[in-house]
């Protein structure tokens, strides 16, 4: 076999590690609503701290959490998500971390992230875990009911969005090693998946209006801001207006 062969059967193999064996899972979004309400006909949303974590995946096969990629990837989605939100006419502001020493008020505010926070991840169990599913949620109902208004009041927003991605990228001596046994076995292990989840919650009534889950071999990789801007408009399509 020539070097060249050989060169072009080793990308050849790299190319199929990341394109086969990754089977995409593609949900249609879950919503109540396709209009967003606001003052003056521009909604405003409260937009809660990205929750993004990036690994390598070690050739044995371990995940190994990247702190540099972290912070890369998630000051890429929180610029891309702004410039989204933007172009779809809805106002924007970041929700800041409370103050420990401000009483009461905060320690609801506590209680009410964490309900946020289940709710979020007890949707999610119920459509994307079969053992998990609710036989009574015939239909997409889920709300907070009047406690998000705490949240309402203090920002001045109509609705809070939570955005949650975990991405995972093969090591080089993963790719070499899937190299090795695509060639003696025709096997390739198994490479980074990335997973993205976002929901949108009316905070007069407390209903979650709007839920979106994707599940890929890769759907934008956060790290470059362009595929940061991919990434979001991939996980807020159908995106309420």
């Amino acid at each position: 076999m020539s070097a060249t062969t050989h060169t072009r059967r080793i990308k050849f193999l790299v190319a199929l590690m990341a394109l086969t064996l990754l089977p995409a899972c593609i949900y249609a979004p879950k919503f109540s609503t396709t209009k967003l309400n606001g003052a003056a006909g521009r909604p405003k949303a409260l937009v809660m701290p990205v929750d993004v974590m990036l690994f390598e995946i070690s050739m044995g096969g371990l995940e190994e959490p990247k702190a540099a990629w972290t912070e890369s990837a998630r000051h890429n989605i929180e610029q891309s998500l702004d410039r989204a939100l933007r172009d779809l006419n809805i106002s924007t502001v970041n929700y800041a971390p409370p103050n420990r020493d401000a009483g009461k008020k905060d320690g609801r505010r506590d209680q009410l992230l964490k309900l946020l926070g289940v709710i979020g991840s007890s949707i999610y169990r119920h459509y994307y875990e079969s053992v998990n599913h609710l036989p009574a949620k015939k239909e997409f109902a889920w709300s907070l009911g009047g406690a998000t208004r705490i949240l309402r009041d203090e920002y001045g927003a109509d609705y809070a969005l939570f955005i949650y991605m975990r991405d995972r990228f093969s090591s080089g001596g993963r790719v070499a090693l899937g190299v090795v046994t695509s060639a003696l076995f025709g096997y390739i292990p198994q490479a980074g998946q990335q997973e993205g989840l976002a929901y949108l919650v009316d905070l007069h009534s407390g209903d979650v209006v709007w839920f979106h889950f994707l599940k890929s071999g890769g759907f934008g990789d956060a790290r470059e801001p362009a595929q940061a801007r991919t990434a979001i408009d991939a996980l807020l399509v159908e995106f309420p207006k």
